[in-house]
């Protein structure tokens, strides 16, 4: 038997395929843009996803409150605010309080940025008065995308890290079903 290496009460270690070989794990948000949810953190308030876009694509205007970090995996992608470009292998940090436009340019096939984003996103019109916002609960909420993130779930069938140990038997990343299985979206509630 191996030695424990956590407290009892701390969360398992998560080991996925960050980039799914499924289609089904990427959520669609509009034409040409999905996310791959990775982990929902309700009592801190983060969560961390891929986000993809293929060809070219503008995601709304937003303000982040609190900081972002991101590490950009595949293609590039500016924003139409600043005169810097991320490309593959750039990491990226968002200060709290900017409104910025992500674009990605022509002749970029596809994008794809992990992304940790920590507090509210506030959607900005024009005037950058506020007309809508996400946060790790909307994003977990019945409606979408929250209703199509917890499709992905069942459809995987995968099941909650946080069930008891006698109700987890998901295999872990060696294939191991002993109830010591990860959950691919764990979603970390207050404690």
């Amino acid at each position: 038997m191996k030695p424990q290496s956590h407290h009892p009460f701390q969360v398992a270690d998560l080991v996925i395929p960050a980039i799914p070989s499924d289609e089904r794990l990427w959520v669609p948000q509009t034409a040409n843009i999905w996310f791959r949810p990775l982990l929902f953190n309700t009592s801190q308030g983060y969560w961390i996803n891929l986000l993809r876009v293929k060809k070219t694509g503008v995601l709304n205007r937003h303000l982040h409150p609190a900081p972002v970090f991101g590490l950009v995996l595949r293609g590039s992608w500016r924003y139409l605010e600043h005169d810097w470009t991320a490309h593959e292998g750039d990491f990226v940090y968002e200060p709290p309080g900017e409104v910025h436009t992500l674009m990605v340019e022509e002749g970029v096939d596809e994008m794809i940025t992990l992304f940790q984003v920590h507090g509210t996103l506030i959607y900005m019109d024009e005037t950058r008065k506020p007309i809508g916002y996400d946060d790790v609960h909307t994003k977990l909420r019945a409606d979408w995308p929250g209703r199509r993130i917890r499709e992905s779930i069942h459809t995987m069938r995968f099941t909650s890290k946080f069930l008891p140990r006698s109700a987890r038997r998901t295999p872990n990343a060696h294939g191991d079903s002993s109830g010591s299985g990860c959950a691919p979206i764990p979603v970390l509630l207050g404690q």
